[in-house]
């Protein structure tokens, strides 16, 4: 069984929420008239997802998300060194844009949230809460234009598991 992240189950429900659907067993003559405002589509060879929907206004919402989409992280803000990320999910929604890093790395999780606190506060964020535990570190926060931020690294089986939200789709 394939498991899926959340934040891609997330996108997918509410992307896929209002797109019309062929049953298989439908005439041609239905498909034909059928006109869809969503597509989903998953590549076979990478298990990329993407999908994309147009709101009656006009608004497109569009997303992928899978290990080789790029982590395109705000202006300021960086992978943490030697992390991996092992899932992007990205959101465009006419002019707004959120990105979910799913990242691994041998470094603890007050490494890697101190780093993001860094990059956070270097950029106008502020930063509340931080919430620490033995192993786990949690940061959320916001910039003065409403761009939103968080963090959650926990430390699993000898590596740390971190995922990095940002963007303004989150309103």
């Amino acid at each position: 069984m394939r498991s899926f992240p959340l934040s891609l189950l997330a996108a997918v429900t509410v992307l896929s929420s209002s797109c019309s659907k062929i049953e298989p067993d439908g005439a041609a003559e239905e498909a034909a008239a059928v006109d869809p405002r969503g597509t989903f589509d998953v590549d076979e060879e990478t298990g990329e997802t993407s999908a994309r929907f147009k709101a009656e206004d006009g608004t497109v919402t569009a997303m992928r998300s899978g290990r080789t989409v790029p982590p395109d992280l705000p202006e300021g803000f960086t992978l943490y060194p030697h992390a991996r990320a092992v899932n992007v999910t990205r959101v465009d929604q006419g002019e707004r844009r959120s990105i979910i890093v799913d990242l691994r790395s041998d470094a603890t999780p007050r490494q890697i949230a101190d780093h993001y606190l860094a990059e956070a506060e270097a950029a106008g964020f502020i930063v509340e809460p931080r919430l620490r535990s033995d192993e786990t570190e949690v940061l959320a926060g916001e910039d003065a234009e409403g761009l939103a931020f968080s963090l959650v690294a926990k430390r699993e089986k000898g590596a740390t598991q971190a995922q990095l939200s940002m963007g303004d789709t989150f309103r």
